[in-house]
C-alpha cells in the first residue's frame, strides 16, 4: 500500500490539468486542445498556473459568478476563454463601480479597477484648491494635489530667500583689465578687486 500523505496537492502537481477540467466542466462545447493551449498561454511560469488552479479548485464559481475575487489570472483566463467561444464564463465586475474593467488592484480581498484605485487614493489627498477627491490630475510645484479644474499656474517658485543677482558686473575703479604686462591673470586679488561680489554671495 503506497503512502500518499507526502504527495503534493494536485493543483501543485498538475495545475494545467486541474484548470482544464474545471473549464471543460463549465464549457463542454469547447475543444480540449484549444482550452489547454489557452491555459498554457496565460503565463510563462508555472507558479501563476498553480495559484489559479488552487483558487478555482476551491471556488470554480468565480468563472461564472462575476465576483471580483481571486488572482488577476481569473479575469485573464475568462477573457482568453471568451476569445475561443466560451459562453458561460462571466467577467468579474469591479467591487467599487461594478464595471467589467480590468481589475489589477485589490481593496482587501476584492478586486477593483485602476480608476477606482485612484479615487480611493485621492480621498486622503484632495485638491488643494477645491477639496475635490474624485480625480486628482497632478500636483503643483509644492507637491500639493490639484484636480483638472485647478492646475498649478504658479511655476515661478520664487521665495523671499532667493538672492537677487546683478544683471551685469560693474567694473571696479581699482581693477585694471587686462592686467599689467608681466602680471598673470590668476595672480589678481579678486577679493580686493571686487569686494562687493563676495559680499553678495551667501556664506562669503
Amino acid at each position: 500500500m503506497s503512502d500518499t500523505s507526502t504527495e503534493p496537492p494536485r493543483f501543485l502537481a498538475e495545475p494545467f490539468a486541474v484548470i482544464a477540467e474545471i473549464v471543460l466542466a463549465l464549457e463542454p462545447e469547447l475543444a480540449p486542445d484549444a482550452v489547454r493551449e489557452t491555459i498554457t498561454a496565460l503565463a510563462k511560469l508555472k507558479s501563476p498556473h498553480r495559484r489559479l488552479a488552487e483558487t478555482l479548485a476551491g471556488a470554480p464559481e468565480l468563472l461564472t459568478s462575476g465576483r471580483p475575487e481571486g488572482p488577476a489570472s481569473v479575469q485573464k483566463l475568462i477573457r482568453a476563454l471568451q476569445t475561443i467561444g466560451a459562453k458561460r464564463v462571466v467577467l468579474p465586475r469591479c467591487a467599487h463601480c461594478g464595471k467589467q474593467h480590468n481589475l489589477p488592484h485589490l481593496d482587501g480581498d476584492q478586486r477593483i479597477c485602476a480608476y477606482c484605485r485612484m479615487k480611493k487614493a485621492a480621498q486622503g489627498d484632495p485638491c488643494e484648491v477645491c477639496g475635490r477627491a474624485d480625480y486628482i490630475a497632478g500636483r503643483d510645484h509644492l507637491g500639493r494635489a490639484r484636480c483638472a479644474d485647478h492646475p498649478d499656474t504658479d511655476r515661478t517658485r520664487s521665495t523671499s530667500s532667493e538672492t537677487t543677482w546683478p544683471r551685469s558686473i560693474p567694473a571696479s575703479p581699482a581693477t585694471k583689465w587686462p592686467p599689467p604686462s608681466g602680471q598673470p591673470a590668476n595672480d589678481l586679488n579678486i577679493t580686493a578687486s571686487w569686494p562687493w561680489l563676495w559680499s553678495a554671495i551667501p556664506g562669503c
